[in-house]
């Protein structure tokens, strides 16, 4: 656990002796030109073009996202430089004042657009250093993601204390949780995540094509994402999911509760309501309840009928069109 914990901190550590080094420097260098705050200003837009990466469907830790926002705030650099000349007339502060609030109001706007918009703006506000990372060390297992996770919350999983609030009590969109849930899986039943999932999910949804589940040497994986299947197997697992939902048995009852609210969203945004890993109260179609994946990925359920919406993108900017879609399909007799 110990060597666990030095792999986990290392980077964090270095990068924050690194951060000290460079903020040290630029902090003289922007007393020196009187441009205060610069570095925020443009802290914020490198986050707007993280923003609209994401909106774009690509990951968070990509190239491409660093792409984004290097290429913005290059740009920002670029106006704010241009802009010198104007000093005379219009403060730089004043200037830069704008240029982090219309960042910020400009990252708020979209990430609203996404069903986890609450958890994106805490990112984008506060950060996480622990997210300096080498994804070789998942990838390779030294990485144990009993490690990532708190002591305390781990501790907590373990005397079946999983939350300081009661159940429907305060809602709180942490990743933590499935990875938390995915350690449960693999305590309980002594099985691989992967095997966990083949048995008692694949199998029964009868899954025809090869699929792929994303965990690391050790069996460790999410347990509400990384999970990679045809199209038609897709469609095979929603429609398992909606008759297994019927049935009297303890799954049966699980699905029915995890499609209905269990809490309420306020702000309400998209969704109203959540349920078991299974976002509810859809705004604008109602009686609708939704499996959500990352870039405009979506499985939809009437409660209605039948019927079924899987749709699979790269971009989320049209889910409002496809909300509408399903709400005015679901309707009809």
């Amino acid at each position: 656990m110990f060597t666990d914990a030095v792999t986990l901190l290392a980077l964090p550590f270095a990068a924050s002796l690194l951060l000290v080094a460079i903020h040290t420097y630029l902090g003289i260098q922007v007393l020196a030109r009187g441009v205060i705050f610069v570095d925020l200003a443009l802290a914020q837009v490198a986050a707007l073009g993280a923003t609209v990466a994401f909106m774009l469907g690509h990951a968070v830790a990509s190239a491409a996202t660093f792409g984004y926002s290097l290429a913005f705030t290059f740009a920002a650099a670029l106006v704010l430089a241009s802009t010198r000349a104007w000093s005379a007339r219009i403060p730089q502060e004043a200037l830069i004042g704008v240029l982090y609030v219309v960042a910020a109001a400009a990252a708020f706007l979209l990430v609203d657009k996404a069903p986890q918009g609450t958890e994106h703006i805490r990112q984008i506000l506060t950060g996480n250093i622990l997210t300096a990372q080498q994804t070789k060390d998942w990838q390779s297992g030294k990485l144990d993601f009993i490690a990532v996770i708190a002591e305390d919350r781990v501790s907590a999983a373990e005397r079946g204390a999983f939350s300081e609030f009661s159940p429907g009590e305060h809602f709180v969109y942490k990743n933590t949780d499935p990875l938390v849930l995915g350690l449960m899986i693999g305590a309980a039943t002594g099985v691989s995540y992967a095997e966990w999932v083949q048995r008692t999910i694949f199998d029964p949804a009868g899954v025809q094509g090869p699929g792929w589940i994303s965990q690391n040497p050790r069996g460790q994986a999410h347990a509400d994402g990384g999970l990679r299947l045809r199209m038609e197997d897709w469609a095979r697992l929603a429609w398992w999911v909606k008759q297994s939902s019927g049935q009297p048995d303890c799954f049966g009852g699980y699905l029915r509760d995890a499609s209905r609210t269990q809490i309420a969203r306020k702000p309400a945004r998209v969704f109203a309501g959540y349920g078991f890993l299974i976002w509810t109260d859809n705004t604008t179609a109602p009686d609708t309840y939704w499996a959500l994946g990352y870039g405009g990925q979506r499985i939809a359920w009437s409660h209605r009928n039948d019927r079924m919406l899987i749709a699979f993108s790269n971009v989320e900017d049209w889910m409002a069109d496809l909300y509408a879609l399903f709400r005015d399909w679901s309707a009809l007799r």
